[in-house]
């Protein structure tokens, strides 16, 4: 979709708003954005899963959004068939990088985040039996889409390694949040002349499930922000953060696989096989 067919679109969609112009921002996994000459980012989902997701990140940012200590998304506009919504743009730039002044940032966002009330938020309630099953799942379906990426070889360190987690009962007895799902540096914006964080974008992976996942993104950050943290925690969060951690590998790949990029494949696959050679024997 170019300029033009966006246009087309928004025009088809949503008339009112009467948009002359717009610039593309970016592509993930599930939508494409433009941005609007008024100021709106228009969030274009790219299969019918996201077209029947994108009602449950509307609904729950109206009730999230205001609770939390950044800005982020406040939908304005949906099209009735949810091919498109529109909301002002969330001010600030992607980080590339995580540093050290944003720990207390990240610490208060995380706090705020897994303090909302699960029952407030329109989503499924999971308790961790639940998050378990959906992560067995959603990893086994991944491994079907990398089969022909990579060797036998490599396709049984990463089944081994996460058939060692889904089988430790340890893993599975946290408190279920809200999570964002997705919190890394390119979601988090900040302000172009301080670097402050402003802003946090891209919920559309929120669910609710083990508040670990939203550290893993953190790196070298997670543990100075979970000393700042004032959510619920347990001993294991960190270890469970380095373990969905060391799957970012595997997210390139099949990224890759869905978009037909062949050298995200080959860059994940690389990632993976360094994590296999570098990894303590039993971690």
């Amino acid at each position: 979709m170019d300029a033009a067919g966006a246009l087309v679109r928004i025009r088809a969609a949503l008339p009112e708003l009467a948009e002359r112009r717009v610039r593309r921002l970016g592509e993930g996994w599930a939508h494409v954005c433009w941005l609007g000459g008024s100021g709106l980012v228009y969030r274009f989902p790219k299969t019918e899963a996201g077209r029947r997701a994108l009602p449950k990140e509307v609904a729950l940012l109206a009730g999230l959004a205001p609770a939390l200590p950044l800005a982020a998304p406040a939908f304005r506009h949906v099209a009735p068939d949810g091919s498109v919504a529109a909301y002002p743009l969330v001010p600030g730039q992607p980080l590339t990088a995580l540093a050290a002044a944003h720990t207390q940032p990240l610490a208060a966002l995380l706090t705020a985040l897994h303090g909302y009330p699960p029952a407030a938020s329109g989503l499924p309630v999971v308790g961790p039996a639940g998050w378990r099953a959906d992560l067995e799942s959603e990893w086994a379906a991944a491994l079907v889409d990398l089969a022909r990426c990579w060797s036998p070889a490599d396709a049984a360190s990463a089944a081994a390694h996460i058939a060692d987690f889904l089988g430790d009962d340890g893993n599975f007895a946290f408190p279920a949040v809200v999570m964002h799902a997705d919190l890394v540096p390119e979601h988090l914006l900040a302000d172009p002349g301080t670097g402050r964080l402003v802003g946090v974008i891209d919920f559309e992976d929120a669910r609710i499930g083990d508040p670990a996942l939203d550290f893993a993104g953190l790196g070298a950050l997670a543990a100075p922000v979970l000393d700042a943290y004032g959510g619920p925690a347990d001993g294991g969060l960190l270890r469970r953060a380095a373990f969905y951690r060391s799957l970012a590998p595997l997210h390139e790949m099949r990224y890759g696989v869905r978009t037909g990029q062949p050298a995200r494949v080959r860059a994940g696959l690389a990632a993976w096989r360094r994590r296999v050679r570098e990894r303590p024997r039993g971690a």
